[in-house]
């Protein structure tokens, strides 16, 4: 038998561990049933329509305002496990395991203790945002999750493996640009995503050139376009199937510059009265209507048709919130058929944007900027301020584990939607799992697991709060007794400072969305992926501090030891030579 030596031995122990334990965890979980909103037709309904074309081999479909709104990694993972008969939400569940293990297996190299990676691994594993009722949709907040989880992992990797050979190095930029591609082809909102990608960056980078003993610095500095490639490959396939059905090269509307010129010229227009969360209100589209030809088409629409957006989300008197007045102006541009064609579509927006901006520039209504290309609100800086100031609710909402709820209700009335049976029998197809409602927990083990999901979730709400007040203090303290020799602890600071980073970045976005867009944005969806970054940033910080404190210590007695010792050797000495001058 061939020798295998211990950290062979040692990894395979911990991921036998890991495994057996994610094993015990879908054994638990597999009680939930989806949460099926096939009314969504923005949403869940439209990731189950697109995944059914893409495995009928029709790409996204037949072409209409809702083709090339959202991302198409959800639909094609949705694809994936329909074709492999794997259950989505056990997929899902596998997906998400296999991050929590990879990103373990990377920490390996910075905490060496079994007890507490397996600690590690059970609260990220066993965290209840992702299996709850919110993420038991069949949408991309559940697995965006597991896609940042891999993103933190490699990034790690990356940092961790820095100053080893260049060929250890490449699987985690694979990993990293994969990682990075599959986000950005799952959600359109990823700048958040930059602060923590630049700390981890500068933090490598920094730490390659600044090492004089570290050799090839240029090669270790230009692997980074091997993600960067991965992910123009990855856009640009995208791009190219949607040229090839479409006839449009991009990836999808949102970041196609005709819509956002569009978009970005009428939030350009000074509102004769500001209204918190319109992006454009009413009066300002009748102002709009007398010098627009373009616009103008869409007034019936506006006046007889948009009543069904006004009801969404927060009554604002009669107004279209900002949550939903991207898709009210699509539906306005689909009624006039310009979306009979991708180009067709793109022209109008085009046109659209030149006579709004064309309006503003001569100054024939008030501007409050100058040209804008983007599918954001019109803010300043005084915005960013209230901003900042009211990231507390969102942190006390996302620690407190508010509206984490377990059970899946699926209403067993009929929802009395167009073709609700054949949309049910849809999702069920194409999900590979039937649609049941609240009774299902009654069978007796059903009701064990749920009991079981039911008492996790109550003690992560009971803990987490605690958990996020002491990890705070704790990293105060680590920094602080370590300020003076911030070499020793560079790695660790890193990784808990990246990690608090990515944590507030996505909690400034949600709380933006909240205040400037629509109120609904607070919600367990949102905020799913940062669950496991404000654990990871609490229990490694506290393992960090007290981890330090030890060696400490250790150095202390060392040093008293080391010191006595000179002691003791130095008076030997001396007791002989008087030996010796006596004799």
């Amino acid at each position: 038998m061939k020798y295998i030596n211990k950290g062979k031995i040692d990894k395979i122990k911990i991921l036998a561990i890991l495994v057996i334990l994610l094993i015990l965890k879908i054994i638990m979980v597999e009680v939930q049933p989806l949460n099926a909103k096939y009314t969504m037709k923005y949403d869940d309904q439209l990731m189950v329509e697109m995944s059914e074309n893409i495995v009928n081999g029709n790409w996204l479909g037949e072409y209409n305002s809702k083709t090339l709104i959202k991302g198409v990694f959800t639909p094609l993972f949705i694809s994936l496990l329909y074709i492999l008969h794997i259950p989505f939400l056990i997929g899902k569940e596998i997906f998400y395991g296999i991050s929590c293990i990879i990103f373990i297996m990377i920490l390996r190299k910075k905490i060496e203790n079994k007890v507490l990676l397996t600690l590690i691994y059970v609260i990220i594993l066993f965290n209840p945002v992702e299996y709850s009722e919110e993420l038991s949709r069949v949408y991309r907040d559940g697995i965006y999750i597991s896609l940042i989880m891999y993103l933190i992992a490699f990034s790690l990797g990356i940092f961790f493996s820095r100053k080893e050979e260049i060929s250890k190095q490449i699987k985690y930029f694979v990993g990293f640009g994969i990682s990075m591609s599959a986000i950005f082809l799952c959600r359109e909102e990823n700048i958040w995503l930059i602060p923590f990608i630049l700390v981890i960056a500068t933090s490598t980078i920094g730490s390659i050139l600044i090492d004089k003993k570290l050799k090839n610095k240029i090669k270790r500095i230009a692997i980074y376009v091997l993600p960067i490639s991965i992910m123009l490959i990855s856009i640009n396939i995208v791009c190219m199937l949607n040229y090839k059905y479409y006839g449009v090269y991009t990836l999808n509307q949102y970041w196609g510059t005709s819509f956002k010129s569009a978009y970005g010229a009428l939030t350009r227009v000074t509102p004769e009265e500001e209204k918190k969360r319109v992006p454009v209100n009413n009066k300002t589209i009748e102002e709009l209507y007398k010098y627009s030809p373009k616009l103008s088409e869409l007034k019936d629409f506006f006046q007889n048709e948009a009543d069904g957006w006004r009801e969404c989300g927060e009554k604002i008197e009669g107004e279209i919130n900002g949550g939903y007045f991207h898709w009210a102006l699509m539906d306005a541009v689909e009624s006039k058929g310009y979306y009979k064609n991708a180009k067709m579509a793109d022209e109008y927006y085009t046109e659209l944007a030149k006579e709004i901006n064309s309006i503003c520039d001569n100054n024939i209504v008030e501007s409050r900027c100058k040209k804008r290309v983007s599918n954001m609100c019109y803010f300043d800086f005084g915005d960013i301020i209230n901003v900042i100031k009211s990231m507390n609710k969102t942190i006390q909402y996302q620690y407190e584990l508010e509206d984490v709820e377990m059970v899946v209700s699926n209403n067993s009335h009929k929802l009395g939607i167009e073709n609700e049976e054949e949309k049910k029998q849809q999702m069920e197809k194409m999900t590979n799992q039937k649609i049941v409602t609240v009774s299902h927990y009654a069978e007796k083990w059903n009701n064990i697991q749920l009991k079981f999901l039911e008492t996790i979730n109550g003690i992560y709400k009971i803990w987490n709060k605690y958990l996020f007040y002491i990890s705070i203090i704790f990293f105060i303290i680590f920094f602080l007794l370590n300020i003076k020799n911030i070499k020793e602890v560079y790695e660790e600071l890193v990784i808990i400072i990246s990690l608090f980073i990515l944590y507030l970045s996505r909690i400034f976005v949600v709380t933006f969305t909240k205040e400037m867009i629509f109120e609904e944005a607070l919600n367990t969806s949102y905020l799913a992926c940062i669950y496991d970054t404000q654990y990871l940033f609490g229990i490694i910080s506290i393992i960090f501090l007290v981890t330090n404190i030890k060696n400490r210590n250790k150095n202390k007695v060392n040093k008293d030891e080391s010191y006595y010792r000179k002691i003791f050797s130095n008076l030997k000495d001396w007791v002989n030579r008087k030996k010796g001058e006596k004799i």
